[in-house]
Formats: C-alpha cells, sequence, structure tokens
C-alpha cells in the first residue's frame, strides 16, 4: 500500500549530481580529544526538528549530536568525517542550498558555519544569549536565521531569532515576539517570509510569520493546544503546516494554514501523542510526520488531510524526518538514539545508525575487561549497557522496569548491582550476573 501509494503522489527527480565514494573513517579513535584512548558510541543525537540534514545533491548527510557533527555517505552509508568545535551539544544542523556550507546551531550559544569540501570551520556566529535550538538558510543562500531559547524550565522567558549575512558571517537583525523558546524556524520558498513556531508547557504554542525584509511580525496564527514543535512551507508556498506536542488531556495535532489569508483551513488529528517533526514531499502532496514516544511515521495526503499509512520505525519519539532530494530515501532521528534510512519505493529499511544516550555512569569491572554504563535521557532509563573493553564495543543490555540511575561490580567482575527507582513503590536494587558476558569480551 506504501509503496504504490507513495509512488503515484511523490515525484521522483532523475537528475543527480555526480557523487564521490569517500573512505570510511575508524569512529571509536578519530578525533578523539587529548590523552582519550578510545571513544564508546557517537553521542546523543540533537533533539530539534532539524538533527539531521541532507547535502542538496544527495551525497552527504550531517547528524547534530552532543560531541559534533557526524558527517555520512549517502551512497555507502559510510562515516566520513566528525566536526568538532562546539563546547556544547549540537541541535540542529542544514545545508545552504548550493552545497557548499553547513550551518550548526548549538546550547553553547553559538552558530558554526562549515566548509563542507574541506571539512573546516569557516565562522562562529557569537550575538545569542541563549542555547540555539535551529537554524535556516533563505533559499537564495544569502542569509541565515538563528533561533535561541532559555532552558530553564522553571522560568518562561522569550525566544529571539537572529539574522545573519552569510557572506560577511555579520548579525543583520533581531526578532522578538515569542513570549516562549523558539522550536523550529522556516523561510518561505520566496525567500520573502519566516515562519516561527514555539511555546511552553505554561504558554500556548504558536506560530508567527515574519516579512524578512522589513524584519517585523505580520501574524499570529493560534489555536494550537501544545508547543509547536515544527513548522514547514510547502514547495509552493502557499500552504504552512504546523505540529504541536499537545497537552495532559488531546494528542497533538498539525495545522494547514493558508499563507495568503493567515487563516487555518485544517487540522489533522491521528497521533496518540505529540507531533514532533513534519516535512513536506517535493511536489507537497504529501506531508510526513514523526510523533513522540510511539516512534511512528504517519503520511498524510494534503490533498484529502487523511493518512495514507503508518510506519512504526522507531522505539521512542521521531524528532526529525526529511526526504532525499531525489524522493525517494526517508531519513529520521530518533530519541532511541537511531538514525534509520527507509527506502520510499520499496518500503524496506535500507540501513541503521546507531548513537547513544547521554551516560548517568560508569564503572569499570576489577579486571579491567568490562565496563558498565548507564545512559540518560528526559524519561530516565531503564536499561544498564555492558561493554567489551577490548573490542570496544557493547555486549549486552540489562533491562529494568524501573528507572536506573547507578550500577556497579562486585570486586570479583562476576555481578553487577543497580539502583532502580519506580514511581510506585520502594526503590530496589537489582543483581545481576555477568558470567555468560564474559566470553564476550
Amino acid at each position: 500500500m506504501l509503496s504504490k501509494s507513495i509512488n503515484i503522489i511523490i515525484w521522483i527527480s532523475c537528475l543527480f549530481l555526480p557523487s564521490v565514494i569517500i573512505a570510511q573513517i575508524n569512529f571509536p579513535t578519530y578525533k578523539l580529544p587529548k590523552y582519550a584512548i578510545t571513544r564508546l558510541g557517537k553521542g546523543s543525537i540533537g533533539v530539534s526538528d532539524k538533527a539531521i540534514a541532507v547535502s542538496p545533491n544527495g551525497d552527504l548527510i550531517a547528524v547534530a549530536t552532543a560531541i559534533g557533527i557526524w558527517l555520512y555517505d549517502a551512497k555507502t552509508y559510510h562515516t566520513v568525517d566528525l566536526l568538532i568545535g562546539h563546547t556544547n551539544s549540537v541541535e540542529s544542523v542544514t545545508f545552504s542550498p548550493n552545497g557548499k556550507i553547513l550551518a550548526s546551531a548549538s546550547f553553547d550559544q553559538t552558530v558554526k558555519l562549515w566548509s563542507v569540501t574541506k571539512r573546516i570551520e569557516i565562522a562562529t556566529l557569537k550575538g545569542h544569549k541563549a542555547g540555539v535550538n535551529t537554524v535556516a538558510f533563505s533559499p537564495d543562500g544569502k542569509m541565515l536565521a538563528s533561533a535561541a531559547s532559555y532552558a530553564d524550565a522553571a522560568v518562561v522567558k522569550p525566544g529571539e531569532i537572529k539574522f545573519w549575512l552569510v557572506a560577511n558571517k555579520s548579525e543583520i537583525g533581531s526578532l522578538k515576539g515569542h513570549p516562549a523558546m523558539i522550536k523550529s524556524i522556516e523561510f518561505s520558498p520566496d525567500g520573502k517570509l519566516l515562519a516561527s513556531g514555539g511555546g511552553d508547557y505554561l504558554v500556548p504554542g504558536e506560530v508567527k510569520l515574519w516579512s524578512v525584509a522589513d524584519q517585523k511580525e505580520i501574524a499570529s496564527l493560534v489555536g494550537h493546544k501544545g508547543i509547536v514543535n515544527a513548522v514547514t512551507f510547502s514547495p509552493d508556498g502557499l500552504l504552512l503546516a504546523s505540529a504541536d506536542a499537545g497537552n495532559l488531556l488531546e494528542a497533538g495535532e498539525i495545522k494547514f494554514w493558508s499563507v495568503k489569508d493567515k487563516g487555518v483551513f485544517a487540522t489533522l488529528k491521528g497521533h496518540q501523542f505529540g507531533v514532533k517533526t513534519i516535512t513536506f514531499s517535493s511536489n507537497g502532496r504529501v506531508l510526513v510526520s514523526g510523533g513522540s514516544l510511539l516512534g511512528e511515521l504517519k503520511f498524510w495526503s494534503v490533498t484529502d488531510k487523511a493518512v495514507i499509512t503508518s510506519l512504526p520505525i522507531h522505539t521512542d519519539a521521531v524528532n526529525t524526518c526529511i526526504l532525499a532530494p531525489n524522493g525517494l530515501t526517508l531519513f529520521s532521528a530518533s530519541s532511541d538514539q537511531s538514525v534509520k534510512l527507509w527506502s520510499i519505493a520499496d518500503n524496506v529499511e535500507l540501513d541503521s545508525w546507531e548513537f547513544n544516550d547521554w551516560m548517568h555512569s560508569v564503572t569499570f569491572s576489577a579486571d579491567g575487561q568490562m565496563l558498565a554504563s548507564v545512559p540518560m535521557n528526559f524519561w530516565g532509563t531503564n536499561k544498564v549497557m555492558l561493554w567489551s573493553v577490548t573490542k570496544k564495543a557493547p555486549i549486552g543490555f540489562l533491562t529494568h522496569d524501573g528507572i536506573v540511575f547507578a550500577a556497579a561490580f562486585s570486586p570479583d567482575g562476576r555481578t553487577l548491582a543497580s539502583a532502580v527507582s519506580y514511581t510506585k513503590g520502594p526503590d530496589q536494587l537489582h543483581l545481576w550476573s555477568t558470567i555468560k558476558y564474559e566470553s564476550r569480551c
């Protein structure tokens, strides 16, 4: 059903730019900090709606993570480089329209510009006073927009958008008007408008339209009942789609707005929880959305305003979904710490790249052959990861039915103790035999 439906309505380009196959790097030891011996995992993936990006010619894929920006060859799926320079987690990445520059946004309050061909940093844009959530190039590539928001959950503070001139790397404007954090920004296809979406748990979600030339707000689109996580224009610029996180009583929704009339003309319901990300097909006839918690992607007919099909691709929230320039491959990034590549035509998974959560704690066995780590995420974690120190690779998972906060080996290394917390009932200490994992080291 998916193959036939999507093939009918997604326009497929047959024009491809020449590609170059790049050698794969040995990522565990590539660009390590001084005195580091190896790297276990690739860091936690950014949670913005632009955590991954595909170059305009379809050859390169960038993934924003806590340790930097990983680059992949889109033909071989090999890891080809790691861009390091930010001093905090990278949340958003985007390529310039000509594919020569990659922009990245980080919680270190900066935006960086990178040369795609030389794989080096060419500029650091400073001026934000809070973590930068997302970035977007104008269609002509001459301007860059970035949005920053305060991460203090106890205090609601206004977000801010800045405009930068790419040629001389300078700030040329600032937009203020969002009463809370800004989660997503996007230029209209003609470059005349900028759309932004955001909100807070204490402030209703809203979408704003700004005049790029005048740098002034021209409309505030209200109606969302939760934080607006994503905004995107249809390819013809006539529609604006926005998606929200929902609230305690209602699931997230997707709204279609008329850019001309500034009014909502359709609301799409179908996700059981919040909606994190949305993207149009190249002909504008299909909208793809990613949801919270269940890890599913939904394909909607823009004409019928109805679901074509759903794919349970991930096991946790889908934070980013984008289509390759040729419309044949779907890329998605999830809080389950994986990026998946999906063939639209064949309805099969092409590849999956694994990343890892922030680490709450780590501990070595007495003989130094095994390492136990406790990942950390927003919802807590229910697993302990076991690693072979020699192989520098994971060898198993110990899954719990509560949230794990710490782990420790016994002196002989054959028992692991884990501290587990429960929302109902007392905390517990679990004991695990690690004997069966010794042979895997």
